[in-house]
């Protein structure tokens, strides 16, 4: 689960196909928007048979570097209403890439210990940090982290804020698709892990890049206090446009 399924209120940063700008509501940078359509293509097998394809064929973008083959929506962040619960693919694959905040899609905060997590830990209590080996949750910076947990049911459930020495994406997370004999047709009835360089890798509909965390240690509780206090760094209201605003072409550059 990641911030945005559940986060509801307080402050978001986007505009263009991915830009972070200030708003009113806060609604998480890898957020969908009910108005950026998803492509809705039925999923076939390819003519080789050695994987899935969209019907009526694809565009350049539809696969990643390694030939993954991803959903995709349009790029109108702020436009309609957030779907909170749903990710937008290109957003977190942006966020993973990058190693930017998953909240407002600036740089995510890195210190000698490790880059900055804001991970749930519903289930996962009694043996974290070792049961969390992946995730499809993108970083985060210091203000989110602070603010974040307060306005996510789920984070104010349970959550710790770590620092993670070594991370890396090591593959996709999606529907995994399964061809049936009888009919020649394929399925799919489950999401998955699956990883680089997996024959699966060509039977699965990305939605998310998922990365290995190693080195993980807490946050000490007196520290995330102290940034309470003072008030946690993040990127100065007025460079957030000059720094991050791309063109819709650059940003589809970006993401292929």
């Amino acid at each position: 689960m990641t911030i945005s399924d559940t986060m509801s209120s307080a402050r978001t940063m986007s505009t263009g196909p991915h830009a972070p700008v200030r708003r009113p509501l806060t609604v998480p940078y890898i957020t969908a928007w009910s108005g950026e359509t998803r492509r809705t293509a039925a999923i076939i097998r390819n003519r080789a048979g050695t994987g899935i394809t969209f019907l009526g064929g694809e565009n350049v973008q539809d696969r990643d570097e390694r030939g993954v083959l991803w959903t995709n929506r349009g790029l109108a962040p702020g436009k309609g209403t957030p779907q909170f619960g749903y990710v937008h693919s290109q957003r977190q694959r942006r966020c993973m890439r990058r190693w930017l905040c998953q909240v407002c899609g600036g740089p995510a905060d890195h210190s000698v210990d490790g880059t900055l997590w804001l991970l749930d830990t519903a289930g996962v209590e009694g043996s974290f940090p070792q049961a969390v080996e992946r995730t499809v949750q993108p970083p985060v910076c210091r203000r989110c982290a602070v603010e974040a947990p307060p306005l996510c049911p789920a984070l104010r459930r349970s959550h710790a804020l770590v620092r993670v020495r070594d991370h890396a994406v090591a593959g996709v997370y999606g529907h995994f698709y399964e061809l049936c004999r009888s009919t020649g047709q394929v399925d799919s009835d489950r999401e998955e892990y699956v990883y680089y360089g997996d024959p699966a890798q060509w039977w699965v509909l990305a939605g998310q890049l998922f990365a290995h965390l190693s080195g993980i240690s807490r946050v000490p509780e007196d520290e995330t206090a102290r940034w309470r206090e003072q008030g946690a760094p993040g990127i100065p209201e007025g460079a957030e446009l000059g720094r991050h605003a791309r063109s819709r072409e650059g940003e589809a550059r970006d993401e292929s």
